[in-house]
C-alpha cells in the first residue's frame, strides 16, 4: 500500500519530482482552483471556514469570472506568485514548483500571504534545509 504524505519539494531527490514519480503530491493548485465553502461562499479554499477575510464572495449572488478576475487578494497572488515570497520560500530554486506549499496555511500562521512554509523555514533554521535547493544570489556567484 502506497503511503502519501506532504513533504515539500525541495527536500524531495530530483527524480521524485519530475516525470512519473510525483504522484501529484506537494504542489497546489493556486493558479486554477477556487473554494466553495458549503454555505455557497467562494474562498481561496476551505481555509475560509475559519479566516474570513479569504472568503470572497457568495455563488448565488455573484459570477465566478468576477470573483476570479476582480478579487483583490486573488489578483495580487497571481502577480506576486512566487516572485513576492519572504524567507527561504523567496530563496529557493522549487519556488515556482512549490508555491509555498499552502498559501492557506502560511496564511492562517502568520496572517501573511507572502509568509514562507513553517517547514522550510524551521529546517533552514536548524540547518536542515538542503544547500543546494537555495539561489544564489547574485554577489555570491563569482
Amino acid at each position: 500500500m502506497p503511503l502519501y504524505y506532504s513533504h515539500p519539494l525541495a527536500f524531495r531527490p530530483l527524480g521524485k519530482m519530475f516525470g512519473d514519480n510525483t504522484n501529484g503530491c506537494g504542489v497546489c493548485g493556486i493558479f486554477g482552483i477556487l473554494g466553495v465553502l458549503a454555505n455557497g461562499a467562494y474562498a481561496l479554499c476551505g481555509i475560509g471556514e475559519t479566516i474570513p477575510e479569504l472568503v470572497f464572495g457568495d455563488a448565488a449572488r455573484e459570477r465566478l469570472a468576477d470573483i476570479w478576475d476582480n478579487t483583490p487578494i486573488l489578483k495580487s497572488l497571481r502577480e506576486g506568485l512566487p516572485g513576492l515570497f519572504e524567507g527561504i520560500c523567496g530563496e529557493c530554486v522549487m519556488k515556482k514548483k512549490c508555491l509555498g506549499s499552502c498559501l492557506a496555511q502560511n496564511y492562517y500562521n502568520t496572517k501573511n500571504l507572502w509568509a514562507p512554509f513553517w517547514y522550510c523555514e524551521e529546517a533552514l533554521t536548524k540547518g536542515l534545509f538542503p544547500d543546494t535547493r537555495i539561489r544564489l544570489r547574485q554577489e555570491e556567484v563569482i
